[in-house]
């Protein structure tokens, strides 16, 4: 066996990344559900959250700042990553229904249409 000082590249295939609710996918809600939207994030956010939970889990902001998940690569010394959706921040994604937040939306007040 020899050794070598050539570089390795080191190359992440399973990072996850997850926008935040209120903060990064507000923006994007039609303003004719900004009120559902918020119910729900409140639900979401509330003080039983799996969020709140894994909040303290997660050192780094760099689950959703792209920014800081520049710095923590650099830090790590990884050159390069293949992102999944779905990162492990608590934070569900309304816009795409999935056994992931379902469980998570509370109860409609009334399902007929006017």
């Amino acid at each position: 066996m020899t050794i070598s000082s050539d570089p390795v590249v080191i190359v992440s295939c399973d990072t996850h990344i997850g926008p935040r609710l209120a903060d990064d996918l507000r923006p994007y809600c039609p303003k004719q559900y900004l009120d559902e939207f918020d119910a729900f994030t409140a639900h979401v956010n509330g003080p039983d959250s799996p969020s709140r939970a894994v909040e303290d889990l997660i050192p780094t902001k760099g689950h959703y700042d792209i920014a800081t998940r520049l710095e923590d690569l650099n830090q790590d010394g990884t050159a390069a990553e293949v992102l999944f959706h779905g990162s492990q921040n608590g934070q569900p994604v309304p816009f795409k229904p999935g056994k992931t937040w379902v469980a998570l939306v509370p109860p409609v007040a009334s399902t007929e249409v006017s």
